[in-house]
């Protein structure tokens, strides 16, 4: 488990990299969860986000799928907080995973 916090020492981000992740696919998170509300292509990674009540994010994320893994394992998932991420004194909004779709 991965902790990480905002400089007020708020935890807004958990996250697992539990070998027995790799069990679950990409078809089988949108099997049981649905379609993403969003999802985001990095360049060695992409990844689904979930809303999860009114205040947090469900993030997993997978290595790209390619010709020769087009159903790639769970690398890793989060479990995220936006507001924790907002800094109000810098007038900064915070993340949100809510941008691009498409996967």
């Amino acid at each position: 488990m991965q902790f990480l916090a905002n400089k007020g020492s708020q935890i807004f981000d958990v996250r697992s990299y539990d070998d027995s992740l790799k069990q679950i696919t990409l078809s089988k998170v949108k099997e049981v969860l649905g379609m993403p509300q969003n999802t985001h292509h990095y360049d060695t990674e992409d990844m689904l986000a979930y809303q999860a009540g009114e205040k947090y994010q469900l993030l997993f994320l997978f290595p790209k799928a390619s010709q020769q893994n087009a159903d790639p394992q769970l690398n890793h998932y989060n479990v995220f907080y936006p507001k924790g991420t907002v800094n109000s004194m810098a007038n900064d909004p915070g993340i949100k995973y809510w941008r691009s779709v498409g996967l």
